[in-house]
């Protein structure tokens, strides 16, 4: 679901797949407009973006990359994205996380 106020956009997602119950597990609380939500980690949310592939997700995974590359945990965006490939049978993911990592 998407919600807007203003300059601000909110996307909320439900887990369904193992890799977004621990995204889910791993977040952290911030309040929004007097609301406490839960906020993916900067790997979680790189790992949303190159899931979704579009080229704003892109963009968006690259910025992300850039202003969190010291504190990132590549190790496990590289694992988590793994999993999810071979399970998918699509390694074009992966190659978008390499791109993205390079260019941080």
């Amino acid at each position: 679901m998407r919600f807007r106020k203003g300059r601000f956009q909110l996307d909320l997602l439900t887990a369904s797949l193992p890799f977004e119950e621990t995204a889910r597990e791993r977040a952290t609380r911030h309040e929004l407009f007097g609301v406490s939500l839960p906020f993916p980690s900067p790997e979680d949310l790189i790992l949303f973006k190159i899931l979704a592939g579009r080229d704003k997700d892109m963009l968006d995974a690259t910025g992300i990359a850039r202003r969190h590359r010291d504190r990132l945990d590549i190790q496990y965006l590289e694992q988590t994205l793994l999993a999810i490939c071979d399970a998918a049978e699509d390694a074009s993911p992966w190659g978008r996380l390499q791109r993205v990592i390079a260019r941080e």
